[in-house]
């Protein structure tokens, strides 16, 4: 949308009563089939809630709110190509409910966001992202909530932890802010497992730690790749507690370990 970003014309549209209602169109773009389905079809459902109920008390200023969602099957090339076609075909003026590590990387890197001047509210990731800008986080932010993890085991006396996250460029950012959070807790992460990305492989993990024996497991992972690390390692005898970040699909958890 040019030259004005899509971004300042929605807060224009959204600021003051309009002379004529318009349509605002927010785009998603994620896994409504694949590992993380349950996930991208619940933000979704979530997003078109809350549209439904703005819309039906008469929109904001007058303004009624659209969701536009396609599937990106967790893919990354998928998440880039789709984006962009969205972008063409429904013109949203902001994207919301976005997933994956290497989806939001590439979907960034590929310099779309910046071209078309559209932001993306509302993602999730297992990984620390450094600031960038037209990408906006609406939840805690990931080191915090190691940080704040960590310092809270150690008050229960855990201080030998064990960290399952998966693998890739973020990696290195995500276990350094580990390793400083458990510094400051007084803590030690004794064992550090990946896992391939895009996949919920979690055997070799699940050995690894049945070996190190940590008092607890930070699980950084999705959905399906913690449920599946869970299932195998309390069935193999592992015994530590566990623990996953706030962006796990707590439904599939669930579901799986009833």
């Amino acid at each position: 949308m040019h030259p004005i970003s899509a971004l300042t014309l929605a807060a224009a549209l959204l600021a003051a009563p309009a002379l004529q209602a318009a349509q605002v169109v927010i785009g998603q773009v994620g896994p409504m089939s694949g590992l993380d389905a349950n996930q991208g079809r619940a933000y979704a459902t979530g997003m078109q809630l809350l549209f439904t109920a703005v819309n039906k008390s008469g929109g904001v200023n007058g303004h009624t709110f659209t969701l536009v969602r396609k599937d990106d099957g967790g893919r990354p090339e998928d998440t880039v190509s789709v984006t962009k076609s969205m972008l063409s075909e429904d013109k949203p003026m902001v994207l919301a409910g976005y997933f994956g590590n290497r989806n939001i990387a590439d979907l960034v890197s590929s310099g779309m966001l910046e071209k078309e001047r559209i932001a993306l509210v509302g993602y999730r990731t297992a990984e620390i992202r450094a600031e960038t800008p037209l990408l906006y986080n609406v939840r805690a932010n990931l080191g915090d909530e190691i940080n704040k993890l960590t310092e809270h085991l150690a008050t229960i006396g855990i201080t030998r932890l064990g960290l399952f996250h998966e693998a890739g460029p973020g990696a290195p950012a995500l276990l350094a802010v580990a390793e400083d959070s458990a510094r400051k807790a007084r803590a030690t992460i004794i064992s550090k497992v990946a896992y391939p990305p895009g996949t919920a492989q979690v055997s070799t993990a699940v050995e690894t730690f049945l070996k190190a024996a940590p008092q607890a497991i930070i699980m950084v992972a999705s959905g399906a790749a913690a449920a599946g690390f869970i299932e195998q390692y309390k069935a193999s005898g592992g015994t530590a507690q566990l623990f996953a970040h706030s962006g796990a699909d707590i439904e599939q958890l669930s579901k799986r370990l009833a």
